[in-house]
């Protein structure tokens, strides 16, 4: 067998493509690269999603493959990921593929910030094949995150993030 039959040209990457999704939380708009964490720069801080990536990352949130990670931490992430946003701070999600963990995350950060269809939103703006799994897509509605809008919202207007 030649390297050829291994590696067909026609073959595309499953990696989705580095892209800037953008959010309202409470009126101020912020942004957050998102892909495979393979494609993560240097220059950005990481969200991680892979428990199979041992890559250095400021936000670990780790899930298997075509899985979704543990609500609790989850919920946690969140809530410091967006306030890391609202601080302008830059940063970059992604998991091995950049599709199904990522989307499941972007999802979560859009029912956070108050879309109606967190699902559709993070298919429009990011990419069509995000949120994979009908377990992903059961995940990112059932998560709860009311309290943590909330929450964000107290912060702003005691000026806890500035």
């Amino acid at each position: 067998m030649n390297v050829k039959e291994l590696f067909p040209t026609s073959h595309k990457p499953y990696y989705s493509k580095p892209r800037l999704v953008t959010f309202k939380i409470w009126g101020r708009r912020v942004s957050i690269m998102a892909g495979s964490y393979w494609g993560k720069s240097l220059f950005l801080e990481g969200v991680k999603l892979a428990a199979e990536i041992d890559k250095p990352c400021s936000f670990d949130i780790p899930a298997a493959d075509f899985g979704t990670p543990d609500v609790e931490i989850m919920r946690a992430k969140l809530y410091e990921i967006a306030v890391a946003l609202i601080q302008k701070r830059q940063l970059y999600c992604g998991c091995a593929g950049g599709l199904g963990r990522t989307g499941v995350f972007l999802a979560c950060l859009a029912k956070l910030t108050g879309e109606s269809d967190p699902i559709g939103y993070i298919r429009m703006m990011y990419d069509k094949r995000a949120v994979e799994t009908k377990r992903q897509e059961a995940y990112v509605e059932s998560i709860k995150v009311w309290d943590l809008r909330i929450k964000l919202l107290f912060g702003l207007a005691l000026r806890r993030y500035v």
